[in-house]
């Protein structure tokens, strides 16, 4: 009556655990709370917990791939060290107080797919070697800055890019007919920004895929062909 209960006790139990991040993207992820002066709205990272766990961080399988802190009074810089997340793909850190230059830093983040820092305060021009961002980004938001100058024609060089959001900066400079290059492109926001006064570039109407498309205020001139406009009124029709 006894053997039964014995070969229960002895069967192995199986634990379901969550994955769990290496201990140098930990420390990582925890130096980020540091340079940002350990926001209150990170409270819960810290050594006793799985950053796997953490709403903030996405992870595939053990690795951290996504951090998406948004709206929470983050201030200061974007931390130069932040690509030592060798895998990381996603990275969105919009409406905070976020300040300084364009972070070059991020180049070293050679897997971003997705990067949006809108609606914060970073300054001055998008370098011109902006190319040196992954050659696998799809979505790049700059938008509701205070970026000036040109929009450099290294950005046409991101081949692979879907959606680009540089509206409502200052850019006061031009931009380049080479965006038109972009043949992926479903999304081109430009508009609200005081642009050297210019004509809409022909290579924009070459842009197949285009889904949405905004140039509001961004001081065009020049008749636009009537059959560009009733494209662009179709476009824009398009939420």
């Amino acid at each position: 009556m006894t053997i039964l209960p014995l070969l229960l006790f002895l069967l192995p139990f199986h634990v379901i655990s969550q994955p769990t991040t290496s201990q140098n993207e930990q420390n990582t992820l925890l130096n980020i709370k540091q340079f940002w002066s350990n926001p209150p709205a990170l409270n819960h990272w810290n050594h006793s917990s799985n950053p796997c766990t953490w709403p903030e961080i996405t992870c595939t399988a053990t690795t951290v791939t996504g951090i998406t802190i948004s709206n929470q009074e983050i201030t200061g810089l974007v931390p130069p060290f932040i690509c030592y997340l060798r895998n990381l793909t996603h990275l969105d850190l919009n409406n905070n107080y976020i300040t300084g230059s364009f972070p070059t830093d991020l180049y070293n983040c050679t897997n971003l797919r997705y990067l949006d820092l809108s609606q914060n305060y970073f300054v001055g021009r998008i370098p011109d070697d902006i190319s040196r961002l992954s050659q696998e980004i799809r979505y790049l938001s700059l938008s509701s800055n205070n970026f000036t100058g040109d929009i450099p024609v290294n950005i046409s060089r991101l081949l692979k890019l879907s959606s680009l959001k540089l509206h409502a900066n200052l850019f006061n400079g031009s931009f380049p007919e080479k965006i038109g290059d972009l043949k992926d492109l479903e999304e081109l926001l430009l508009g609200f920004n005081p642009f050297t006064p210019s004509r809409l570039p022909q290579s924009f109407f070459q842009l197949e895929k285009l889904r949405k498309f905004i140039m509001t205020e961004a001081n065009l001139i020049g008749d636009i062909p009537g059959i560009v406009s009733y494209r662009i009124y179709s476009l824009q029709k398009i939420k």
